[in-house]
């Protein structure tokens, strides 16, 4: 017998407001917790639910419609690949967001 497959919804046009754990983005819907891989503060993203809980769930961004001012350009060409400085697209004066979340300064 097959296990199913469960389908999430994908959520649209949500604001990322602030920087989570382990490099994740936090934004909320209606009064759901998003955690996104990948987002910045400032962002207006579509994202694509890939875990959901009774009060947060995660996801991954499926459309960027609004690139955050905080966002950088990588300085490595290989940085999509091979994750080396997966948090450096939040620099914001010298310190990326997971840095400062990591040691409590925000």
């Amino acid at each position: 017998m097959q296990r199913k497959i469960k389908k999430f919804p994908l959520l649209e046009n949500l604001l990322i407001i602030d920087a989570g754990a382990e490099g994740k983005a936090v934004a909320k819907s209606e009064e759901l917790i998003v955690f996104i891989e990948g987002g910045i503060p400032g962002d207006l993203v579509d994202v694509q639910l890939t875990k959901k809980k009774k009060n947060y769930a995660e996801g991954r961004i499926v459309k960027l419609h609004k690139a955050s001012d905080k966002r950088s350009i990588p300085f490595c060409e290989h940085f999509s690949v091979c994750g080396g400085a997966s948090g450096r697209t939040s620099v914001t004066n010298g310190n990326c967001f997971t840095n400062k979340n990591k040691s409590g300064i925000i």
